[in-house]
């Protein structure tokens, strides 16, 4: 169709959001601590990931942070027909 789609929620959450989510759904404390793009990809690459991999993980987790993503649409809700709420996904996320 030539079209160009957000997919994206159409509500924007944080990482501290996602953490107080998470703690909720899973029952376990989760917090978010804000680091640096180094100590990201020194974390990255102290876990085995490769350097390039690394560095572009940390700038992505880089950019999210920043709210540079915190762009919403509705184009995925009207493409798979239903919400994608914050909790149901991390509910999902947490039975696979």
């Amino acid at each position: 169709e030539n079209k160009s789609y957000n997919l994206v929620n159409p509500s924007p959450w944080t990482f501290d959001e996602l953490a107080q989510v998470t703690s909720e759904v899973s029952g376990k404390e989760v917090s978010h601590k804000k680091v640096s793009f180094d100590e990201m990809k020194d974390y990255l690459g102290n876990v085995g990931l490769p350097a390039p991999i690394a560095e572009l993980i940390a700038g992505i987790y880089q950019t999210v942070a920043a709210g540079e993503t915190a762009k919403t649409s509705n184009d995925l809700t009207n493409l798979i027909g239903q919400p994608t709420p914050l909790k149901e996904l991390v509910q999902q996320a947490l039975k696979a």
